[in-house]
């Protein structure tokens, strides 16, 4: 089975990997490792249909297929300052002599490239791709094309399903691997791996999560779709519920300012985790009498003990305990956030740590 990998965002490549490491195997075999290595028996509405799903598919030829990494499609690479600015996916394809394929409009350009390198027994991966695929594009692939969406779909459809997670301070998500539809993320789940959060994940961390859960699950979602597309079967998928379904929208950079005075500790730092990296989160500072960005947060306190405090002006906090100095934020509606870091809009950064407010 020859896999067609549609990514424009560099984190994907884990997955690419784990597919690379996997070649010249059959598709049931490496789904039926993951299955076993995945532990799902707590996963109760996925664990009996992928465990019936891999009896169903053992003989069949499509499954018994070998595995190989046909093409990247992803962005083409831009020019910045007269140098070309070439992203990771493209240096992956090219270290590993993998077809690549860079369209700057895809609708224009898909026929033409479909016509000349689609010849059967391809299957397409989506993760971040960042455009619209139609249908034209999804019917080309002769078994199906799946979806990596890092949320617990049908919550969170759309582009920034991460953000929205932790910007709401969910305790808990999941990745879903999906059928591509016209319906945006809106086709049926093929596997949903739930994850718990502890409540300090940043974007970064969240999303090394979601690419390794990817990396582990990939085959059993490819087995999946490929089945579906071949029998018109759709029995080993689960509907999303249409009742639940709630929508992201694109994260802009005027997103990262927030007025710190007007919400509570928790709030400002889920709004940290969520825009960790960028838009970042920016407050209009009255001590430093411009705005910052805070870099690096650690966690949320609700109260601090005067006995400890040694500095404090209605926005910063340090106290000193053990000889060791913090630094928080005071939050306007309740709690303080401790601050490790931050970036003043002259472009220098003030490390907490050793830094004592006059």
């Amino acid at each position: 089975m020859k896999i067609v990998f549609f990514s424009g965002s560099d984190f994907t490549i884990p997955i690419l990997e784990s597919i690379l490491a996997s070649e010249n195997k059959s598709l049931h075999s490496i789904a039926k490792d993951q299955f076993e290595n995945l532990q799902l028996v707590n996963q109760k509405q996925f664990y009996g249909k992928i465990k019936d799903l891999l009896e169903a598919t053992q003989d069949l030829v499509f499954a018994k297929s070998k595995v190989s990494l046909k093409t990247i499609i992803t962005t083409p690479d831009y020019t910045l300052r007269g140098k070309t600015i070439q992203n990771k996916l493209t240096k992956f394809a090219s270290h590993n002599s993998i077809e690549l394929f860079q369209p700057e409009k895809i609708k224009l350009e898909w026929e033409a490239w479909k016509s000349t390198h689609l010849t059967g027994g391809e299957i397409a991966a989506v993760a971040s791709f960042g455009k619209i695929l139609n249908d034209n594009v999804l019917n080309s692939f002769e078994y199906g094309a799946l979806n990596w969406h890092p949320s617990k779909l049908p919550q969170y459809r759309g582009m920034s399903p991460m953000q929205f997670t932790l910007l709401n301070g969910e305790q808990k998500t999941a990745l879903s691997w999906i059928e591509m539809t016209q319906e945006m993320d809106g086709g049926n789940l093929l596997l949903q791996l739930d994850k718990q959060l502890l409540g300090h994940e940043t974007l970064s961390d969240l999303t090394t999560q979601m690419v390794e859960l990817g990396a582990k699950s990939w085959a059993i979602a490819m087995l999946s779709e490929a089945y579906s597309k071949i029998n018109a079967d759709k029995q080993f998928q689960v509907i999303q519920d249409v009742n639940n379904v709630s929508l992201t929208s694109k994260i802009t950079k005027e997103l990262g300012l927030i007025d710190y005075k007007c919400v509570d500790a928790n709030k400002l730092f889920n709004h940290y985790r969520a825009y960790y990296g960028w838009p970042k989160t920016i407050i209009s500072s009255q001590t430093f009498a411009q705005k910052i960005s805070l870099i690096e947060c650690f966690g949320v306190v609700s109260e601090i003990s005067p006995d400890i405090v040694i500095y404090e002006d209605g926005e910063w906090v340090q106290t000193l305990e053990n000889k060791k100095l913090l630094t928080y934020l005071k939050a306007g509606l309740g709690g303080f956030i401790q601050v490790l870091k931050i970036k003043l809009e002259t472009g220098k950064e003030i490390n907490f740590q050793g830094y004592k407010f006059k």
